[in-house]
């Protein structure tokens, strides 16, 4: 017997809420294995994983109390109706600060492990940035879409016209975001073909950060199920609480999603002892040992260098650079 689509989506929450959570957990045990201060892009995760499972247990609320997956029918009461749009308003602003936040993460830890590439790559993760800090705009838009701000959860209710207009404001942040996906998604790999490795591995780095394909996935699938809800708008259908609700469930999974990817690249210290850091360390080391022998030596003072996030064995030295103090 095939479940209902409320079932369903209790049950996605409730898996895309464990997961990230376990992969913050082995990030930062693994980041414990590393003899390495903490950095931004390990602050940034902690308050993005809280947004992103509060945004995820708002979508459960709303199977409870909005009839979120259910039909609308001539049963359904104004105080449900009510109750749906303001779970769907919750779900838009929390979306907000989780995808900051989330992806802040991501550039951030692009920046510690590439930042010694130079003003290119420097240029490259303001813009980044800038462009996710955008999205505050779509906070207070979200806030302030109608005026008196009630009429929001007014919308569809018998005798009340409310405010119309979100549809398109969901669709354009549901494509600025897809977008900005993908240019997260495509920022390292130039850099990381560019590295002395060995093709192997130059592949095996390039693959693990490509894992975040799975992010732009879900946010594709978000802006054709956000398009797929406006036209059934302009056709005249009203059976909301039914067909938004994948809306909202992969706006659920994009962040959660999103979480396990930006955490992936350091897991693989806890299965192999090694690390991306690491590779991008050997290989940036190789080319200042050969840039040094072609002229003016290796190991000087003024060399940058990215900061070394190798596993300490018992036979090593803890190392611990200046540029580890900071992201």
């Amino acid at each position: 017997m095939a479940l209902s689509q409320a079932t369903n989506i209790v049950i996605l929450m409730i898996v895309f809420s464990v997961l990230p959570i376990i992969a913050v957990v082995l990030r930062f045990y693994a980041r414990r294995l590393q003899p390495t201060k903490l950095a931004w892009d390990d602050w940034l995760i902690i308050p993005g994983l809280m947004f992103t499972v509060g945004l995820n247990v708002t979508v459960i609320i709303g199977v409870f109390i909005a009839n979120l997956g259910g039909h609308k029918t001539a049963a359904t009461t104004r105080e449900t109706i009510i109750a749906s749009n303001q779970i769907s308003w919750a779900i838009e602003l929390l979306n907000v600060p989780a995808i900051i936040l989330v992806k802040s993460s991501i550039v951030m830890f692009y920046y510690r492990i590439f930042h010694a590439q130079g003003r290119v790559f420097l240029v490259i993760v303001w813009v980044l940035l800038g462009l996710i800090a955008l999205r505050i705009s779509f906070f207070f838009a979200g806030i302030f879409k109608c005026v008196p701000i009630q009429n929001i959860w007014l919308v569809n209710t018998p005798g009340h016209n409310g405010c119309n207009e979100y549809i398109l404001d969901y669709q354009v942040s549901a494509i600025s975001n897809a977008v900005t996906d993908f240019l997260i998604l495509i920022v390292p790999i130039p850099f990381v073909w560019q590295m002395r490795l060995p093709l192997r591995k130059r592949i095996g780095v390039i693959g693990i950060f490509l894992l975040g394909g799975f992010t732009l996935v879900a946010a594709i699938l978000r802006v054709y199920f956000f398009q797929s809800v406006g036209n059934k708008i302009n056709q005249g259908l009203t059976d909301t609480t039914y067909y938004q609700a994948p809306v909202f469930y992969w706006t659920a999974i994009e962040n959660s999603i999103a979480v396990i990817c930006a955490c992936l690249p350091l897991m693989r210290t806890i299965v192999v002892h090694s690390s991306v850091e690491r590779a991008v360390r050997r290989s940036w080391d190789s080319l200042r040992s050969r840039r040094g022998k072609s002229g003016r030596g290796t190991g000087s003072a003024g060399d940058s260098t990215p900061p070394s996030l190798e596993v300490q064995h018992e036979h090593e030295p803890h190392k611990v650079e200046a540029s580890e103090a900071s992201p």
